[in-house]
């Protein structure tokens, strides 16, 4: 909880500086560009959130991997930042709160489906239009393909999950009869 309090300051700050330099997109962008980056090289996040690795080997070698990136510098001094304030394993959460921000900033909001078979356009758009009119925001949908749920669909938005999935009824039903 007080990690979350932590990342939400930070994120709160890099946005407020973005906003007033008029690079919100570039810094949403460049944020996003960090996460897929450190997703796709572990070694680099397992060396980021070693606490016996000194802080300058740390600022060495995300420096070097962000060489690189074209980034606006507000993103490099916030990782480096969270490096010599010992808060390196908040980076994901700030960059987490950082999106929330951004999205409330357009009205948006950003949802994950997950289903058995992938969803074809047609009920992409349908479980678009729909959320779109429970949240009255635009939504932003990724979706994942989950074999395991046999069927239906798993809605995460925000915190919120909706569990509409084959799987998740039989559970709730098997909790029912365990009940009586």
């Amino acid at each position: 909880m007080q990690d979350e309090r932590i990342a939400r300051r930070y994120a709160r700050a890099i946005f407020n500086a973005a906003h007033h330099q008029n690079l919100l997109s570039e810094v949403d962008q460049s944020l996003t560009q960090m996460a897929e980056m450190m997703a796709q090289y572990p070694r680099l996040l397992q060396l980021i959130h070693n606490p016996m690795i000194p802080v300058d080997v740390k600022e060495t070698a995300v420096l070097s991997a962000l060489e690189h990136a074209e980034m606006p510098e507000l993103v490099k001094a916030l990782t480096i930042l969270l490096i010599r304030k010992r808060r390196e394993t908040l980076i994901q959460a700030v960059l987490q709160e950082f999106e929330a921000l951004f999205d409330a900033e357009l009205g948006e909001v950003r949802v994950t489906a997950k289903s058995a078979r992938p969803l074809d356009e047609q009920q992409k758009q349908q479980l678009i239009d729909s959320l779109a009119q429970r949240t009255g925001r635009n939504i932003k949908l990724t979706t994942e393909v989950e074999p395991s749920l046999m069927g239906g669909i798993i809605v995460n938005i925000g915190d919120t999950v909706i569990d509409g999935s084959i799987r998740g009824r039989l559970a709730h039903l098997r909790g029912l009869l365990a009940a009586t």
